[in-house]
């Protein structure tokens, strides 16, 4: 910190203090919490439990929760692959989150990839609010109202990286 004689109009002086490290470190920290990222659930994080119950989660299970939309083009290639997993379905479910705001529009595109895993319907926008995922596809592993992973945006063979992370997940439990 300095301290700077300053005169002011007048002839009057006064002294302030300046720490530039100091306001930068302040406004870097204002601009982070503005960022809708910092806000997002990461690895680790506990989820809202009244979203844990809109999506019907069963807590001993490792859910794989993927966020989709209609007019996401990665999401159109991804699902596909993630409808034709084979998943023990003792230990892991896979649920979709449609994040369209028109239920209709929303239920087509469904339909039109014969989607055979359950579909939150997220027309008003809640779910998708609380995770808070920075772009689509976004996938969350959730088990025991915890995070375990994350991916966000496309991910090339996601079929196959979903299976090695639940297989890297279940290695790690107890």
């Amino acid at each position: 910190m300095r301290v700077t004689r300053v005169t002011h109009a007048g002839g009057q002086q006064s002294r302030r203090w300046f720490a530039p490290a100091s306001r930068l470190a302040l406004v870097l920290w204002v601009l982070l919490l503005a960022s809708p990222s910092a806000w997002a659930y990461k690895q680790g994080d506990t989820v809202d439990p009244a979203i844990l119950e809109k999506l019907a989660l069963d807590p001993e299970k490792i859910s794989v929760v993927d966020f989709f939309a209609s007019w996401c083009v990665s999401c159109r290639k991804e699902l596909p692959l993630l409808n034709a997993m084979t998943l023990d379905a003792d230990t892991v479910e896979l649920v979709g989150v449609s994040t369209d705001e028109e239920l209709e529009q929303g239920l087509a595109f469904q339909q039109a990839l014969d989607l055979r895993f359950r579909v939150y319907n997220d027309t008003a926008q809640e779910v998708v609010a609380a995770f808070a995922p920075i772009g689509m596809p976004a996938l969350y592993y959730v088990q025991h109202g915890k995070v375990l992973g994350v991916h966000l945006g496309a991910v090339a063979k996601i079929d196959r990286v979903v299976t090695e992370d639940i297989a890297r997940i279940q290695r790690q439990q107890p």
